[in-house]
């Protein structure tokens, strides 16, 4: 058997297949790593969840807090501000998020998500955005600014691929508020609920991995065996 392992095609399978060992380790670790960073995320996000509701009577005061922080706070809504985000999904429905500047009490602009609406079917992407001018009290959840991607010049007007500080006139704080109500109520717009936090598949990947790693050579004494047979 040990003679086998002198021949060149052992050596070169055996010298390959220690490499494939090496690659499914580290592969093992990067998952690792991720379930780590993802239990750290959602632990983070579990902890402001858990904090009672802020009133906010000045903007500047969001840039002290977390995203997932509750809030409240009362706002003057125009229409005409309002925008549609393309692409988003409810409940594997698709259709649009309706957002927009508005302005708090004293007079600072801030970017509210105010909810989901449908497409009306595949064939109208470009439905009317809802009128809902009015002054309202905002209950809902601190949320980064989304990386800002170019609207396609092909989108109808209003519509935006990003809900991104560049996509709104004049916002100085890097937050803008995704709405859990409003009142008075507004039947039109499906609010969206707290995040649905969940470990993901990193630790089966990695675990995975991990005898992937352990049939390998397994397998390369299985064929040893064989071969001096």
């Amino acid at each position: 058997m040990l003679r086998n392992l002198l021949k060149p095609k052992w050596i070169a399978l055996t010298l390959f297949l220690l490499l494939v060992i090496y690659v499914f380790i580290n592969l093992s670790e990067w998952q690792f790593n991720r379930n780590f960073q993802k239990q750290s995320i959602n632990s983070a996000i579990s902890s402001e969840l858990m904090k009672p509701e802020i009133e906010i009577l000045n903007v500047e005061d969001l840039d002290n807090l977390k995203e997932w922080q509750k809030v409240k706070l009362k706002v003057d809504i125009e229409s005409s501000q309002l925008q549609l985000v393309r692409k988003r999904y409810l409940e594997d429905k698709l259709g649009f998020y309706v957002v927009g500047s508005s302005k708090t009490e004293n007079f600072k602009n801030i970017v509210i998500n105010f909810g989901w609406i449908p497409i009306a079917d595949q064939a109208n992407q470009n439905p009317e955005i809802p009128n809902l001018s009015g002054t309202y009290e905002i209950s809902g959840w601190l949320r980064i600014f989304e990386k800002h991607k170019p609207t396609p010049s092909d989108y109808p007007p209003l519509q935006i691929a990003t809900i991104s500080k560049e996509n709104f006139k004049n916002i100085s704080n890097n937050f803008y508020i995704q709405a859990k109500e409003l009142n008075p109520k507004f039947g039109e717009i499906r609010q969206l609920g707290e995040p649905k936090l969940s470990a993901g598949p990193h630790l089966s990947y990695a675990i995975q991995w991990v005898l992937f790693a352990l049939l390998v050579p397994i397998g390369w004494f299985i064929l040893l065996r064989s071969e001096n047979k």
